[in-house]
């Protein structure tokens, strides 16, 4: 045994046995030390947790802010981000009197930005340079510096992330840091080669590797050998890059597992793939995209899952083109759904954690903590109203609020949100739901999760090729329809956006021409495979194609919504899920109805309000006189003891609790979408006031047991926003979450009277006869189609769910 580690060991046996339990944390943090530096990760962790628990139970907050801290460096290392930033929150408690707030605030940042946090990683790096400019601390500076490059980077501004390079390498020149004057240098390399300059990327990286081997650290040697690999890719040289993307796996390799392996793996695997080797190619994506997956598996965050999948996003891209160039579309079809949805997927898989039940806690950080979630939760409680008061910049009022000042609250509500989730017995209990292999969406049919007649067509699109796939009952393999010209791509885009334009705006007809081309490029090469009888499609759409209705598609006979029912998913490997929450207890003649009408807005139009800016109207919300009709028209096909009707004013109390007393929820009234805040989209109550995204998925705002179907009888309703990782963020989420397995939701603005007929035409065809969810709309859709109006009127509405 190594004479340091026996003479700590025996120091820390006399502080155990003496009571000393200050000495015993020096001891553990020591041995934890040592165990980093032999590659022993987990033992580091398990002497670290071990100090903490000593210093927790001495109450000793120095002790505890050290440890917590020191842990947090072992996770980062280790690549368990979500971990990690957890750990530096608790360190920083103590707060800016802390003579290691700058390490932890910086170390606090590299954590957010590795689960692809970046605006919130950048505002931890301009407080760490702005405390380490007050100390004249040179190489915090340094850091923090390159560590905004790092950011820039990742978002693909390599001018300013060089420029942060060179600032950063400056400075570790002046404090004589060789180990960061080898990584900047080596990521200005990096930035060089992206902006085309290889012949200085590889120079600078040469130097920088030089300086990695001097002192002698394998994982910054392994990273400059991959960003010269980099270098060689750049010129078209892939035989050399590919020798030192080789060099760099073999060195990662030797010093055990690392978070960066899946890149080297990643960047070897394309090498190969030009080179003409696509099994090797087809083996290293597979080995890279596992890695990622285990990665995204170890977070238990929702929001860090979200951001942390579209750091993969590459990785599956190009799995995929290879498993059809391969003829392999199982496999790709597999890949498609590993790569989408997957954290709604999770949290749909998963019970909620209630944070509530934390209400009585005695722990002095976690009482701090839910002080000031209510306190968030207070000021976001006023800025969800679409209108304010106005009178002043700290007003109560939503319209008094700048933009800006909501988004950042809505972070830290967030963040003080997942702190409390990681601190609930349950939270260590979520697990990762794998999403479906070939085999396991056959069985679908099998095991009558879904009717003969129906198939699943599943989208995936790339800036370098569009693909499409359908699968049904007893299909050997996909179905395939492949796009990769870039005139093609470029046509298919431009018809998008204007197909998308004109439909969703009143007064336009959309010509026939129009729709039938995109039904030719998006659905007609895969409805040549389907065998007869298929009369249901499950879309499960991707990137733009979310905001698509493909009912709306013309085949130049008649519009697709009158050929097929059609419904959508995020991720076919919901369908197990939603089908189990999916209440089959209840006969049509025994479901309770709540009818919540919204109609009196004129609270909102009053001469004193300031209006928000994601409002297009300064004048207020116009009353929806035909919103009662919609409750008479529920009411006329229902028994009065099956129904509720609640309205205007009573519908933002009592909504929240009657929600789990009805497995079907109607809502007439305004809605509002927000881009730039999607979990601030939400429903639009009398006063102005908006039940929210974030309030549904972070406070429980709405939650059943026994949900059967909502319907949002309200405008954008069904609009998200689509992340890279394929992950949707808005009211679709939201109200998955709280239960309802079946949505009705629309994808732009609406008018008043149309809606109502709809809607009228909906409930008879649901409630007249044996028909599901998805026909019930169909049915009302077609008789639309037969009464002359516009697919702007009747196409809006989409059905989300499986029935």
């Amino acid at each position: 045994m190594d004479i340091t580690r026996q003479k700590l060991e025996e120091c820390l046996g006399l502080a155990r046995s003496a009571g000393e339990r200050r000495l015993a944390v020096q001891a553990l943090v020591h041995l934890s030390d040592l165990d980093q530096a032999e590659g022993h990760m987990s033992k580091a962790v398990e002497n670290l947790l071990s100090a903490l628990s000593d210093s927790l139970d001495s109450a000793d907050k120095q002790a505890m802010e050290f440890c917590f801290g020191k842990l947090g460096l072992v996770y980062l290392a280790d690549g368990q981000y979500e971990k990690a930033a957890e750990c530096f929150r608790n360190a920083l408690e103590n707060g800016p009197e802390s003579p290691n707030h700058i390490a932890w605030t910086g170390s606090l940042g590299q954590s957010l930005a590795e689960l692809g946090q970046y605006d919130e990683a950048l505002a931890c790096y301009v407080k760490v340079l702005d405390d380490a400019k007050r100390e004249g601390d040179i190489v915090s500076q340094s850091i923090c510096l390159g560590s905004k490059g790092n950011v820039h980077y990742e978002q693909n501004s390599f001018v300013e992330a060089d420029e942060n390079y060179q600032q950063a390498l400056a400075m570790s020149v002046e404090a004589g840091d060789e180990r960061l004057k080898a990584i900047w240098q080596g990521n200005i390399a990096s930035t060089k080669a992206k902006l085309g300059n290889t012949d200085a990327a590889l120079e600078a990286c040469k130097q920088a590797l030089s300086y990695a081997q001097a002192s002698g650290d394998k994982s910054l040697e392994a990273a400059h050998l991959d960003t010269i690999g980099d270098c060689y890719t750049a010129r078209g040289d892939a035989k050399t890059a590919a020798k030192y993307y080789s060099q760099a796996l073999e060195l990662s390799k030797s010093l055990g597992w690392s978070p960066f392996e899946r890149v080297y793996l990643g960047n070897l695997a394309r090498a190969q793939f030009k080179l003409g080797d696509r099994d090797s190619a087809f083996g290293l994506f597979s080995q890279a995209i596992d890695q990622f997956d285990e990665q995204r598996s170890s977070l238990r965050s929702d929001f860090l899952k979200t951001s942390f999948s579209t750091r993969g996003q590459d990785l599956y891209k190009d799995m995929i083109e290879l498993c059809l160039l391969e003829g392999k579309r199982v496999e790709a079809l597999e890949y498609i759904s590993r790569s989408k949805s997957r954290a709604m997927l999770d949290l749909l898989g998963n019970s909620p954690v209630d944070i509530s039940e934390l209400s009585n806690a005695v722990d002095e950080s976690l009482a701090k903590l839910i002080a000031k979630e209510k306190e968030l939760r207070e000021k976001i409680r006023h800025l969800e109203r679409v209108f304010g008061d106005g009178t002043s910049s700290d007003s109560r009022g939503g319209g008094a609020s700048s933009e800006p000042e909501m988004n950042q609250l809505y972070t830290q509500w967030r963040q003080t949100i997942e702190q409390l989730k990681s601190r609930h017995p349950d939270y260590a209990n979520l697990v990762s739901v794998d999403a479906l292999s070939f085999a396991e969406i056959q069985a679908l049919w099998q095991r009558d999760l879904l009717a003969a007649d129906v198939a699943i067509v599943e989208y995936f699109v790339t800036e370098k090729y569009f693909l499409a796939m359908a699968v049904w009952k007893g299909a050997d393999e996909p179905a395939f329809h492949l796009l990769k010209e870039q005139a093609d791509l470029k046509t298919l885009n431009k018809d998008l956006k204007t197909f998308l334009e004109m439909v969703s705006t009143e007064g336009w007809q959309v010509p026939i021409s129009l729709s039938s081309r995109l039904y030719q490029t998006l659905l007609a090469p895969l409805t040549k495979s389907l065998p007869e009888g298929i009369k249901s499609l499950v879309i499960v759409p991707h990137e733009s194609l979310y905001h698509v209705p493909f009912g709306a598609l013309h085949d130049g006979e008649s519009y697709l919504v009158e050929k097929w029912t059609i419904s959508h998913l995020p991720s076919t490997s919901l369908i197990p899920i939603l089908k189990n929450r999916s209440t089959n207890k209840f006969s049509k003649d025994e479901l309770r109805y709540l009818v919540s009408t919204v109609s009196d807005y004129s609270a909102t139009r009053k001469s004193d309000l300031k209006p928000d800016n994601d409002l297009r109207s300064s004048s207020g919300f116009n009353d929806l006189a035909h919103a009662k009709q919609e409750a008479q028209d529920v009411l006329s096909i229902t028994t009065e003891d099956q129904t509720t009707v609640i309205s205007d004013g009573e519908v933002g109390k009592l909504l929240p609790r009657l929600f789990n007393q009805h497995q079907v929820v109607h809502f007439a009234g305004h809605a509002i979408f927000r881009p730039n805040e999607p979990l601030a989209s939400g429903l639009v109550m009398s006063d102005g006031h908006v039940l929210t995204a974030a309030s549904i998925l972070n406070s429980g705002t709405l939650r059943t047991n026994s949900g059967k179907l909502m319907v949002l009888s309200a405008c954008q309703t069904g609009l998200n926003q689509i992340t890279s990782g394929g992950e949707i963020i808005g009211l679709t989420r939201a109200l998955m979450y709280a239960g309802m397995p079946n949505l009705i939701l629309s994808l732009w603005e609406v008018a008043d009277e149309s809606t109502a007929r709809l809607m009228h035409d909906f409930y008879q065809a649901w409630r007249g006869g044996s028909v599901s969810v998805a026909q019930a709309l169909q049915q009302a859709q077609i008789k639309g189609i037969k009464e002359g109006l516009a697919p702007h009127a009747w196409a809006p509405f989409i059905h989300i769910g499986i029935e």
